[in-house]
């Protein structure tokens, strides 16, 4: 960084753990503090995890209690006016804005008020959504807004690159594809993963796991129903970490298919990725993603992936060398992939030595965080 020290605020819409969270956690905390000051502002309607992970280490945070990302026109207009009010009185020299509503908001007050540099990382475009069609171009109008708005847009991964450099007046220059990147992996002992986890020593069962939001984007009905028609055959069984507004109809469903013994719903666990090592595959069954980071942590740990082909996920899983791809919203070929993988233990070795030699060759943490650190100089 440049000797005068610069002030960076990162605005972010939802305060709960999740990629986007994790993405600003590794870049608020991976800045020399000699060079820089940063402060993150964190909408936490939706939780407060993320907030309280930053300051435990020392980064100073703003709470914009009225941010989240459902529209709420009297909501967005305080969240709005909050922005306003900490973009003044904080004065940064770098304003970086995550996710659509944070970013839609903050980049237009940090316009009007003259911040010298606006960067916009987009964590999978939300028109990529299962949604009625006027507001998929709402959001595309809004995202365009956005993008001709910041000084800089960063996608990770190509494939929304092109998303971007496909509306219209938005110049090559202006778009940089930096790919999430993740340390090496340190799972847990499997034993202690799965006393953490709160779930049953099970040696003769083989465990697919999931992490993830409790979220209609994360496509776990479709694995449910998948798992359930695998399952009648074979020794496995499912679990979730992660928590959301899905729970009750998810915890429904699985009484419905009756599965309830096999499927384990563990909740929010911090450093979720210390407990791969109770997962024998791990499954990714969105409908919408961006570069997922849970995908990169569980291919650094070795675990064999089955991916639903959204996103940037096939910049990730080379179907069959490394990984295999399904189809969204597909719950029979979430039942044959599980079938498949279970029944060549020689495919799931191999996946396994694959996509741990990619991701530490091609998803390094620092070089993601280099290459970010370069646009703000």
């Amino acid at each position: 960084m440049d000797e005068k020290k610069k002030k960076i605020l990162y605005v972010i819409t939802k305060g709960n753990l999740g990629g986007a969270q994790r993405y600003v956690f590794d870049l608020a905390t991976g800045l020399p503090q000699k060079h820089c000051e940063v402060v993150v502002a964190i909408g936490t309607k939706d939780g407060s995890a993320l907030k309280d992970q930053l300051e435990a280490v020392g980064i100073r945070t703003i709470p914009l209690t009225a941010l989240g990302r459902d529209v709420s026109l009297s909501r967005d207009t305080e969240s709005f006016r909050a922005l306003w009010k900490i973009i003044t009185k904080e004065r940064p020299d770098i304003l970086h804005l995550n996710s659509p509503k944070a970013a839609g908001l903050g980049a237009l007050a940090g316009r009007l008020l003259r911040v010298p540099q606006i960067i916009f990382t987009a964590h999978g475009w939300t028109w990529n959504e299962d949604r009625p069609t006027f507001q998929k171009l709402l959001i595309k109008l809004i995202s365009w807004c956005t993008i001709i708005l910041a000084h800089h847009t960063i996608t990770i991964s190509e494939r929304e690159r092109e998303q971007a450099l496909a509306l219209p007046f938005v110049p090559s220059t202006k778009v940089t594809t930096i790919r999430n990147g993740v340390s090496k992996a340190t799972p847990l002992p499997r034993h202690i993963s799965e006393e953490r986890l709160g779930v049953p020593f099970a040696p003769s069962l083989i465990t697919i796991g999931a992490i993830g939001e409790l979220h209609k984007n994360k496509g776990f009905t479709y694995l449910l129903t998948g798992f359930a028609e695998a399952v009648k055959k074979l020794p496995l069984r499912l679990i979730i970490i992660g928590e959301g507004e899905e729970r009750v109809p998810l915890t429904k469903l699985i009484a419905e298919l009756g599965i309830s013994e096999k499927v384990f719903l563990v909740g929010t666990h911090a450093n979720a990725s210390e407990l791969l090592s109770a997962f024998d595959i791990y499954i990714l069954s969105s409908i919408k993603e961006g570069l997922p980071y849970v995908l990169l942590e569980a291919g650094s740990a070795g675990i064999p992936l089955i991916s639903t082909d959204v996103g940037g996920v096939r910049e990730i899983v080379d179907d069959m060398h490394n990984g295999m791809l399904i189809k969204a919203k597909n719950s029979d070929e979430i039942a044959h992939a599980i079938t498949y993988l279970y029944e060549h233990k020689e495919v799931r070795d191999s996946f396994s030595k694959a996509i741990k030699e990619k991701i530490t060759k091609e998803f390094s943490a620092e070089a993601m965080k280099e290459r970010t650190y370069s646009l703000y100089r």
